[in-house]
């Protein structure tokens, strides 16, 4: 009979500066989202800029830059990431001093803000598809890595088989 040996690698504590970054960030989202009064304070928190910011930092949160993350935390990331970088590209693509600087290059606003933005739309829908049925083909091979199952649509059928250790 086969002895279970302890597994001897450190477990890293959960963050809690980086739970507050998530669920700070999950507050900014939904203002961002549903607060359509402008006012004083829109100008500094309605912004590309400031979007990006609050992305990229959400972004290290989720890679470890300030400890682990629970579970649900990290799926919650999962969702904001996407939106951030959406929100971020569209405030790029309607800020005048963009367009100024590409005006300067001799490329027509007028011809090319609607293409960009659709293409930004395009983009956004593709990967967001990409990521949700990466992220259910992981969920099915967690959950069924050891039993055989065929998972598939169409031509496309994957098998997952129990992993040997």
């Amino acid at each position: 009979m086969a002895e279970r040996i302890p597994n001897s690698g450190q477990q890293t504590p959960l963050s809690l500066v980086g739970s507050v970054i998530v669920l700070v960030s999950s507050v900014f989202l939904v203002w961002l989202l549903s607060h359509t009064e402008p006012g004083p304070i829109d100008s500094v928190f309605r912004n590309w800029i400031t979007v990006s910011g609050v992305g990229v930092v959400l972004w290290l949160t989720r890679r470890g830059a300030f400890g682990s993350l629970p579970s649900v935390l990290r799926g919650l990331t999962a969702l904001e990431l996407p939106l951030y970088a959406f929100i971020t590209f569209l405030g790029l693509l309607t800020w005048p001093p963009f367009w100024k600087t590409v005006d300067a290059l001799g490329l027509d606003r007028t011809r090319i803000e609607p293409v960009a933005i659709s293409g930004v739309i395009a983009l956004w829908v593709l990967g967001s598809t990409f990521m949700l049925l990466r992220g259910l083909f992981r969920w099915v091979a967690k959950r069924y890595e050891h039993h055989g199952v065929a998972v598939g649509f169409g031509p496309l059928y994957f098998y997952f088989r129990r992993r040997r250790t």
